[in-house]
C-alpha cells in the first residue's frame, strides 16, 4: 500500500493525502469541510482508487528529473 493510500485512509477527512500530492487548494477544501464527514467518505473511496493517480504522479516526477538531468548534461 502506498503512502498516498495510507494517508487517504487514515487522514483523508482532513485532506492529508491531497497535501502530500501537492494539491494544496483541494487539501484546504477537505480541511474546511471536515465537519461534514464528506471528505472522509471521499478519502475512503480514494484509498481504493489511488493506484492510477500514484502511477501518473510518479511518472510526472520521473519525467521532471530526467529533464533536469538532461539540462545538466548539456
Amino acid at each position: 500500500m502506498s503512502t498516498y493510500a495510507l494517508l487517504a485512509f487514515f487522514l483523508g477527512g482532513v485532506g492529508a493525502h491531497k497535501f502530500y500530492f501537492g494539491q494544496i487548494g483541494i487539501g484546504v477544501l477537505y480541511a474546511v469541510f471536515v465537519w461534514t464527514f464528506i471528505p472522509s467518505l471521499i478519502g475512503l473511496i480514494e484509498t481504493f482508487l489511488s493506484g492510477d493517480a500514484v502511477k501518473s504522479k510518479n511518472l510526472q516526477i520521473a519525467q521532471e528529473v530526467f529533464e533536469e538531468i538532461q539540462l545538466l548534461r548539456d
